[in-house]
């Protein structure tokens, strides 16, 4: 009886694991991926990078921008490249954490490199590999706070991470503050 229960236990943790791996995808966007603006002397650009570009750019195994699909509890990755050129007369300041995606019903702080690469520390278990994806993460991902002096310009990857919807609108909120005040950028996507 006990070889019965384990063997039907098995079979719909099997059933329950493939059900729900089978039906996440990857996201893509519908529209242009690249979007631009430009206010109080700042331009600013944001590219969604989709899982096949990532792929290019990074060997799988050392790429910790890729959501893992097979995991029962799903932590989607979405990448954003953020490049900012400052023609004002001041310096400007973006602090990541004040990003934000809304996306569903909810809204998400962007991700750090710590978090980024401690989110890798405790799923992938080769060290090699984890940190190969730490480093790609410190080289890759924006700083917690960046300065961008006047003729300055940041490039870097704008990384949000959660349990995301499949599809639908998205609006990502990138803030600066200059000496002038605040400056918000606002950018829709749909996937």
């Amino acid at each position: 009886m006990r070889k019965l229960t384990a063997v039907v236990l098995a079979v719909l943790a099997l059933v329950l694991f493939t059900g729900c791996a089978s039906k996440r995808k990857a996201l893509m966007v519908t529209q242009n991926p690249l979007q631009e603006a430009e206010q109080a002397g700042v331009a600013l650009s944001l590219r969604f990078l989709d899982e096949q570009q990532l792929k290019r750019q990074f060997r799988s195994e050392e790429n910790p921008f890729l959501t893992q699909y097979s995991r029962i509890f799903l932590r989607r990755i979405l990448v954003f490249e953020l490049t900012a050129a400052n023609a004002g007369a001041g310096t400007v300041e973006l602090r990541l954490t004040e990003c934000k995606l809304a996306f569903g019903e909810k809204k998400y702080s962007a991700t750090t490199r710590v978090q980024l690469a401690n989110y890798w520390q405790t799923m992938d278990k080769n060290p090699k590999t984890s940190r190969a994806r730490q480093l790609n993460a410190e080289k890759h991902v924006l700083t917690n706070q960046s300065k961008i002096p006047p003729g300055g310009a940041l490039r870097g990857y704008l990384v949000f991470q959660g349990d995301l919807p499949d599809s639908g609108a998205a609006g990502v909120f990138v803030p600066l503050s200059g000496p002038g005040g605040p400056i918000e950028f606002s950018f829709d996507f749909q996937f």
